[in-house]
């Protein structure tokens, strides 16, 4: 019989990572206490059995047992902090869910039990009830678009933009996933690095983190050059004084040449070592990293005493403050295959094997390398280097732990998108609602769904013609006795799809004209400020379009003047274009009168109205089923052909209906179906063969379900929908060349 071991963990110190103490499967119990009763549900995914449908936010529930009291009010259990469902099965491990945890609720005693209900809400959730607002863009996919949509709401970011974005004091950051050409610096000092011929072929390698590009890789091996050589650049000369940080994704193979790895340094060639960070002599099976900076009384060395694991991917992050002879480097190692964080200290897994003393040896006028030191050294880092990046900034534990988050776990994985709208902006909108736009704009086949790391899955509507998953059956689900497993269980539910045709499509195309420069909104009443009292005014125009181009208020420009006082500073805009943008005023050390106040911007404006219907050939479908209109919206800024496109496109794939079908797999009936519940994901193409039903095709799943009763009983249920038989939406049957057809 079948039986995985689940791992339910809750983020209770708020970290972004999950360890050991925060695993609470043991105070997971049933609603009676009896086998068979349910421990844990969940379901992710869309929000029915229909690629068209919108995405959900994902859902689950357990029961904790709070005999201690810690699971009461104001206990453990904070509301926000993350939740991490998983199962492990035959050495696999298998995220079923991470979502946010809801309030939990104390439930009243039930016999000698104390019980606390917990719900956890899916990441989706941060968009519910959420109004935003964004600059305006032009000529954008609906992909990007998502990505500004999810930036409102602030919701994580990927490793790069997260250190792009929201690190303060970026000297360099390197990613070194280019398979050719120069290693490109992502940070605004475009310090490029050059890779040393000799080692070609060591590059484009697996990226580290998820989500990632590429990475390098370093051979352990001088003989093939000296790695990535960056320059000497100003900025980044001197970078520990008034503390700096270097921080790295690593997967070390070996201690390197001549046990001693560099993965980072600058030096003299051939006479001394200015600063590095490297990996030195093994112990038993791993390494340890050391630390050298130079200072006139000779070379100061710190290294771990605590063994750092090969072959496994690690975050490597040193902080030091190079200002005094008494201050020690930090170095933190996450463990991204675990989640085990620990900080280096001196006296906790640092020892200092010579101190500091003199004065600070300048670095300016040596090469900064990374993987190896000056031609002819031996020294060269053996294993995978991936997205360094150096800081003018002391990065705190709080930094490392969500880079290694971000890391271990992308929060989006999201596609360019193959809809491009001629403008998108958001004005005090729905969040969800706008989210659901995007996806309908993009048309039938696009899914947009929370995988089982809980990170938001947005796949363009050519994924499913595209992706192996989906172009591949990946198992056969069968109810026949006797059949290969897996098979099927009971309930089964079915249903022909004629409910949900869809055989009428329009849009309303909005075309838009860019005006010039003029008064786009006034304040019409004056404004007193108290002194230094800061005072702030949403501009919008009274017909809701759009602008750009917003000049902050002047008065040479006669947007406002002062009728008594002053300003501490100039007006301010928080942005110069969108549905509304926030003008900002603060009163001098007297106060301020101001009148006249006002916005000049280029309006854009509704220079005509395209309105688009489908011109499929739908009228079997009306005549049998009546007329039924697309429900969802669609933006109206779009090309007057991509919506023609669309509306066919979207009769063209409902104006028949298409099957569906929910299907239950109980994994303690046999290890392949156990396999298939836990390893299927939201977009693969599966069969599914039911004689009772008639039913012998390929279906998508949509969405996934899994509850887990008393005391390891495993039951998925997937929510299907028929395949279409075609590999690509048909828009037009004119040909190109005499040959291709042209497809949506």
């Amino acid at each position: 019989m079948p039986s995985p071991t689940y791992a339910l963990a809750v983020d209770l110190a708020g970290d972004q990572l999950f360890d050991s103490t925060d695993v609470l499967t043991a105070d997971v119990v049933s609603q009676g206490g009896q086998p068979g009763e349910k421990l844990f549900a969940s379901v992710r995914g869309h929000d029915s059995a229909r690629v068209l449908s919108q995405p959900r936010a994902g859902d689950a529930a357990f029961l904790l047992d709070n005999t201690g009291g810690e699971y009461s009010a104001g206990g453990t259990l904070v509301p926000g902090r993350k939740v991490r469902l998983r199962a492990t099965y035959a050495g696999t491990t298998y995220d079923l869910l991470r979502g946010l945890l809801d309030r939990p609720r104390q439930l009243p005693i039930n016999g000698m039990r104390k019980l606390t209900e917990v719900r956890v809400l899916g990441q989706m959730s941060r968009l519910a009830g959420r109004k935003v607002s964004t600059a305006l863009y032009s000529s954008i996919t609906t992909g990007t678009a998502l990505g500004h949509l999810l930036d409102a709401v602030s919701y994580p970011r990927n490793l790069p933009q997260y250190i792009l974005n929201d690190l303060d004091s970026l000297l360099g950051y390197w990613r070194l996933g280019e398979t050719s050409g120069v290693m490109a610096d992502s940070s605004a000092n475009a310090n490029n690095g050059t890779w040393t011929a000799g080692m070609a072929g060591l590059r484009g390698q697996t990226a580290i983190d998820d989500g990632g590009d590429l990475s390098a890789f370093f051979d352990g091996d001088s003989t093939t050059g000296t790695g990535v050589s960056i320059g000497d650049p100003a900025v980044l000369r001197e970078m520990f004084a008034a503390g700096g940080s270097i921080a790295a994704l690593v997967n070390i193979s070996g201690a390197g040449g001549f046990s001693v790895g560099r993965l980072i340094s600058k030096a003299i060639p051939g006479t001394s070592n200015l600063w590095l960070l490297r990996t030195v002599a093994p112990a038993g099976a791993n390494v340890a990293l050391e630390f050298v900076h130079r200072w006139s009384g000779g070379e100061a060395i710190w290294r771990t005493t605590v063994d750092i694991p090969i072959s496994t991917p690690l975050l490597v992050a040193l902080v030091y403050n190079s200002d005094a002879t008494a201050n020690d480097p930090t170095i933190y190692v996450v463990n991204l295959s675990t989640g085990g964080y620990t900080a280096y200290t001196v006296g906790s897994g640092l020892t200092e094997t010579a101190a500091p003393s003199g004065t600070l040896t300048a670095d300016s006028g040596q090469t900064l390398i990374i993987g190896n030191v000056n031609s002819g050294s031996n020294s060269t880092f053996h294993g995978r280097i991936d997205e360094i990046h150096l800081v003018s900034d002391l990065l705190t534990a709080a930094e490392i732990k969500a880079m290694a988050s971000r890391a271990m776990d992308a929060p989006r994985h999201i596609d360019t998108g193959k809809t491009t709208m001629d403008y998108w902006w958001l004005d005090n909108e729905d969040a969800f609602a706008a989210l659901n736009t995007l996806k309908a704009t993009e048309g039938p086949g696009c899914a947009l769904y929370e995988d089982g790391t809980g990170a938001i899955v947005f796949k363009d509507r050519h994924a499913r013609v595209t992706d192996t998953r989906s172009t591949t059956s990946q198992t056969t689900f069968s109810s026949i006795a006797g059949a290969a497993e897996p098979l099927l269980s009971l309930p089964f539910e079915h249903d022909d799809g004629t409910a949900d045709v869809v055989n009428d499509c329009t849009i309303d195309v909005k075309v838009r004209t860019l005006a010039s420069l003029a008064q786009v909104w006034a304040l019409g009443s004056t404004v007193t400020l108290a002194p230094d009292e800061t005072r702030k005014y949403q501009a919008r125009q009274s017909d809701s379009d759009p602008f750009s181009g917003a000049v902050a208020p002047t008065t040479g420009g006669g947007d406002y003047a002062v009728a008594s006082g002053s300003l501490a500073s100039v007006p301010t805009l928080d942005r110069t274009s969108g549905g509304r943008v926030t003008i900002t005023l603060v009163g001098g050390a007297a106060g301020a009168s101001i009148t006249g106040l006002r916005l000049r911007a280029q309006s854009l404006d509704v220079s005509s109205i395209v309105p688009i219907a489908a011109t499929a050939v739908v009228a079997a479908s009306q005549a049998r089923y009546g007329v039924r209109s697309y429900p969802l919206a669609i933006r109206a800024e779009i090309a007057v052909n991509t919506a023609q496109d669309l509306c066919n496109a979207i009769v063209g794939y409902q104006q028949d209906g298409r099957a569906t079908a929910a299907i239950t797999v109980k994994g303690i009936q046999s290890a392949s179906r156990l396999t298939a519940a836990l390893v299927r994901e939201v977009s693969d193409r599966v069969t599914i063969v039911n004689a009772g039903a008639g039913m012998n095709g390929a279906f998508y799943i949509e969405s996934v379900a899994h509850r887990v009763d008393a005391p390891s009983a495993h039951t998925t249920t997937f929510a299907c929908e028929e395949a279409s038989a075609a590999t690509a939406f048909l828009i037009d049957t004119s040909s190109i060349d005499g040959a291709d057809l042209i497809w949506f």
